[in-house]
């Protein structure tokens, strides 16, 4: 069963307003999830813990965002950080809110883009974990 997260709203805002979306935490929390729920039809979807796909995306990442264009969730994103300098350019060009939408399960360091940064048009969020309000409407207390 899917429950809406109280993080859901604070995830759009983002997504509204920077072309990308990083959210990370910890693995089999439900950043995934939660964002393929969201997504509008159209979205794309890959996953880099596919070899294949983590293959192209760090030999070619040109070519890998060609093939994954906006709008698109990169799943697992810290597997290929070679994506990051070209997501930044094509943020820098383009502009449009909610582009990409990241999921990574490690904590990228701010500032400019690079090996191991995010694009600096772009808002992380944090860990996923079910937030107090979501365990307050889904698990009351037991009477």
């Amino acid at each position: 069963m899917f429950y809406n997260r109280a993080l859901e709203a604070t995830l759009r805002a983002i997504s509204d307003t920077f072309p990308v979306l990083i959210l990370t935490g910890p693995r089999q929390v439900g950043k995934t999830t939660l964002l393929r729920s969201m997504a509008e039809p159209g979205r794309k979807y890959v996953a880099l813990d596919n070899p294949t796909d983590r293959a192209l995306a760090k030999s070619d990442p040109e070519l890998f965002l060609q093939r994954f264009s906006p709008p698109v969730i990169i799943d697992e994103v810290q597997y290929a950080p070679e994506l990051f300098d070209y997501i930044k350019i094509h943020a820098d060009t383009h502009k449009n809110c909610g582009d990409y939408w990241l999921t990574g399960s490690q904590t990228f360091q701010g500032g400019s883009a690079g090996a191991d940064r995010p694009p600096r048009h772009s808002e992380t969020a944090g860990a996923v974990c079910y937030v107090r309000a979501d365990i307050q409407r889904f698990f009351p207390p037991a009477l």
